[in-house]
């Protein structure tokens, strides 16, 4: 039998209609409405001007059985994801049980794809979204950085096993909030900040068992961001001997309304009619940050209202993570912000110090440069690489060699930061022992004026 839900937009101000979605087998089907032509689309990269009244397919299959437009609000299927278990357990209350697949996340995708980063929100009907946006649409009460209900959603999700009384508790306290992927528990929720009455939309994480003191980490590395970027979201640590929390304001609403926002992974998949289908390299070179930045480059596509900005901004936000070990740059961590032709390249968000932690003990997820990336016996060619990358975000060698100098002198004192964090001392020190030989390696290819040519990559978009 085939699965129908209906996708709306509030981006343009009153909730519109934007399409019907089908899933049928293999395949999924979205038929843009055809009074769509002004509303921005499914994808950043879809035209709507052409394609209001048209059919898009893609197929359903087990490594993306929705697009990944849709699949992003979806809870990811992980040890650490509290989210999933709660939509699980409500799925469960409302008696409906299903096996892992398509259908599992087509219903998961029904109970909580609204109010999601970016601008679409997904029902099961028409009626149902009508009574959604009339009741306000709202995620609920603000919630407050001091200890209280949302510490005990943080103390849940270190609960590996949690049961279902617990999970109640959780539900009937917290409700439904939308979510966002990635392997740190975290939840979209209005947050009152110490010291303040006035409620900010935020990206709330909980620190999880897996990778401890992470949280303490990256909020170092949004610090070195302060200095890089004047666009990097305001933040708030919050940490007791029970819990770590780090929230960080939206930047995908603006006076309440949702602004478009589009994962890299999600626009290369949807520009290469899922050639990209995947939003790691792993063990080789594709895909890659060179077709990334071909994609920007691409007016066909409408990524950037100015590429030369965002891919030089992009390269800096690559250069900056080789050097404070965020290993973990999968395409999913970098987005697109704004409507079709219109936006750019997103603030900074999850930038997650991982190098330090075994599963993530790799320069990058995503490779560059010719070099497989993800291994984690470090090339010694990792500096040349990173210069060798200029060239697919049409930067000269010479400015390439300046840009990462520049992060380089921003990123000196990172070590000491990382110290006086408060984390663990033996991760901190796994931390920067694994990080000091890459810094090496890039010192010495910034400093030489000759370099050994890196393979060409894969054509792209």
């Amino acid at each position: 039998m085939d699965r129908t839900a209906e996708i709306w937009t509030r981006a343009t101000g009153e909730p519109r209609h934007l399409g019907k979605l089908v899933l049928a087998g293999n395949q999924v089907r979205f038929s843009y409405a055809r009074d769509a032509g002004d509303l921005p689309g499914l994808s950043m990269v879809h035209d709507t001007r052409a394609l209001a009244g048209e059919t898009i397919t893609w197929p359903s299959t087990d490594d993306n059985p929705l697009p990944p437009m849709l699949q992003a609000l979806v809870p990811p299927d992980q040890v650490s994801g509290l989210q999933r278990r709660i939509l699980l357990r409500v799925l469960e209350r409302n008696g409906v049980s299903i096996a892992k697949g398509p259908d599992l996340e087509w219903n998961l995708l029904l109970l909580g794809g609204r109010n999601g980063i970016g601008h679409l929100d997904v029902f099961e009907d028409n009626s149902s979204a009508r009574a959604w946006y009339a009741s306000g649409c709202q995620s609920g009460s603000p919630f407050t950085l001091e200890e209280g209900s949302l510490w005990r959603l943080a103390a849940a999700s270190l609960q590996g096993d949690i049961d279902a009384p617990t999970l109640d508790e959780v539900i009937d306290a917290m409700e439904i909030h939308p979510t966002s992927g990635g392997a740190m528990p975290k939840v979209l929720i209005p947050i009152c900040p110490s010291g303040t009455d006035d409620p900010v939309d935020a990206l709330v994480k909980f620190q999880g068992e897996n990778y401890p003191d992470i949280l303490r980490f990256e909020n170092v590395a949004y610090r070195i961001y302060d200095r890089l970027e004047t666009d990097v979201p305001p933040r708030w640590l919050k940490a007791t001997d029970d819990a770590v929390l780090l929230a960080t304001r939206r930047f995908d609403r603006v006076g309440g309304l949702p602004v478009p926002m589009e994962s890299a992974f999600s626009v290369l998949f949807t520009a290469t009619g899922s050639g990209v289908s995947r939003a790691w390299s792993e063990e080789s070179t594709w895909p890659n940050f060179e077709i990334l930045a071909k994609a920007i480059f691409n007016p066909e596509l409408g990524l950037s209202a100015d590429p030369k900005l965002d891919t030089r901004k992009l390269y800096t936000r690559i250069a900056a993570n080789v050097l404070m070990g965020i290993s973990d740059m999968h395409l999913m961590n970098f987005s697109f912000l704004g409507r079709r032709s219109e936006g750019g390249l997103s603030p900074v968000y999850d930038p997650a110090p991982t190098k330090g932690y075994q599963s993530l003990s790799c320069v990058s997820v995503v490779s560059f440069g010719g070099l497989v990336t993800s291994r984690q016996d470090e090339s010694p060619k990792i500096g040349d690489a990173l210069l060798e990358l200029g060239r697919a975000f049409r930067i000269s060698s010479p400015q390439a060699r300046r840009n990462v100098d520049h992060v380089l002198q921003v990123t000196e004192d990172y070590p000491e930061m990382i110290e006086a964090s408060g984390a663990d001392e033996s991760r901190t020190r796994r931390l920067l022992g694994k990080i000091e030989g890459t810094r090496y390696r890039v010192e010495r290819s910034v400093a030489s004026p000759a370099r050994a040519e890196a393979p060409s990559t894969p054509a792209g978009p």
